[in-house]
Formats: structure tokens, sequence, C-alpha cells
């Protein structure tokens, strides 16, 4: 019964939390936070989320997100768990420890969760929370990345390149960076037009480097725009008309990846 009102009480406040929703949001909200007082640990997880992001007519409310996560990953929900970690290495919501974020992400990982898998991995790369052992950040980037997480194949790719707790494989790198580049990662298509402009672990390419430094500017990346330029000024008028070709194709094929 205990557990039952516990529940009562986070719903209640997180109903209050979101009283001035639309007519819409708060009824897809109401919904969301009856399954929640029901003790459905998705609803919790989801529920939470919204009061993290103040999205989907919930106020914003981090301490409230973090309770709910807390009910979510009593019930082992490993998204609770690591969104739990996340909240408590950035110190919002919940008291800043970077101990107690890896010992979340490690519960998660455990679990299955990749974005635990490479969070836990960043922590051994910096030290934070952790020892600092690049050899056991690269075994978890590649864990990572073995179920599909995107950051963790530009992370290893970086190891890789750099040398970090694995041998250095400038090859493997690139693999690693493409894996990521396709799937809109922009440090990774940035470092990958990198290597294919120096011919480091791909054949030198300055097309390729061309484009993949431009995808990488137009998504943000800060070191892409000086890369590009340095790629553009040692391009022939024939390579730059190709890329522009490339990068136009790229650009209207609707299965082009971000």
């Amino acid at each position: 019964m205990a557990a039952c009102g516990a529940a009562a009480a986070l719903i209640a406040a997180a109903a209050a939390a979101g009283a001035g929703a639309d007519d819409g949001a708060a009824a897809d909200l109401a919904t969301l936070q009856r399954a929640a007082a029901a003790g459905d640990a998705a609803a919790q997880f989801a529920l939470g989320e919204r009061h993290w992001k103040g999205t989907g007519g919930a106020a914003m409310q981090p301490a409230l997100a973090v309770e709910l996560w807390t009910a979510a990953a009593r019930q082992m929900h490993p998204g609770a768990i690591f969104a739990l970690g996340n909240a408590v290495a950035e110190g919002r919501g919940a008291p800043r420890s970077a101990e107690r974020a890896v010992a979340l992400w490690r519960h998660a990982a455990a679990a299955g969760h990749a974005g635990a898998m490479t969070a836990l991995g960043r922590a051994y790369a910096a030290g934070a929370g952790a020892p600092a052992d690049p050899a056991e950040a690269a075994r978890w980037f590649q864990r990572a990345a073995a179920k599909g997480d995107a950051e963790a194949e530009y992370l290893l790719g970086w190891h890789y390149e750099n040398g970090q707790g694995v041998e250095m494989d400038l090859t493997q790198a690139a693999i690693c960076y493409l894996n990521a580049a396709e799937r809109g990662v922009p440090a990774a298509q940035n470092n990958l037009g990198v290597l294919y402009a120096d011919g480091a672990g791909v054949p030198q390419n300055l097309v390729e480097s061309w484009v993949w430094l431009s995808r990488a500017a137009a998504a943000g990346d800060p070191k892409a725009p000086a890369n590009l330029e340095a790629v553009r000024r040692r391009m022939s008028r024939e390579e730059r008309r190709r890329a522009q070709e490339r990068l136009a194709e790229i650009s209207r094929s609707p299965a082009a990846p971000r």
C-alpha cells in the first residue's frame, strides 16, 4: 500500500505540473499519468522523459522526472536506470555523483542498454567516476557499437585512430567512422573526411573527403568548415564538379543517411 500511495503522490504532482496543457496534450498526458499511477514502468519512464524536457504537455520538472524514473528503475526498467545515471552525472534533479552515475549505467548496461554501455565507455575514457582506463573504454564502446549505437561507433573509431586502449588501426578507424557517419554523427563525418583527405586507412580521395566534410559542416561539426576549406583548395576544378554532383545525388536520395 505504501508503494501505491507513493505512486499516487507522484502522479498527483505530475498532474499538477501539467495542468496548463491544451486539451489534446492534456488528454494524452492524463492517459500516461494513469498508466504510471497504476505502476506501469514504461509509462513512468515516458512521463519522466516529458517532465525532464518539458514536452508533451508536461511542465519541465527535473526533480519530478527523477522521482518517476526512480519508480521505474525499481522495476528494473533499463531506460529509466540509464536516465537516472544521466541525471546524477549532470547533477540535475538529483545530487551530482560521478560514481553513482557509473553504478547506475553499469546496471542498465547489464540489462543490455546500449546508451549505458557508451556512457560507461566515456566514464572510463575520462576517468570520471571510474578509473581512467582506455582499454576498458574501448571494450564498452565495442559492446555498444555491436548493439547499433552510432555514437559508440564514432568513439571506437577515435580509439583506433589514436591507438587508445587498442592497437592503432586506421583502416578499422575508417570503418567505424563510416558506420557512424552514415547514421548522421557529424564528428564521424568530419573525421572520415580527414582520413580521405590524408589517404589514411583509406585510399586518398578528395571528392569523398569534400562530400563527408560538407555533410559534417552542414550538421554543425565545429572542425568541419576549416577542414572543408583546406580540402577545397587542394581540389582540381574537375574534382570540385564531381564532388558537387555526388553531394547533390546524396541529397536527392530518399534513402540517403542523415
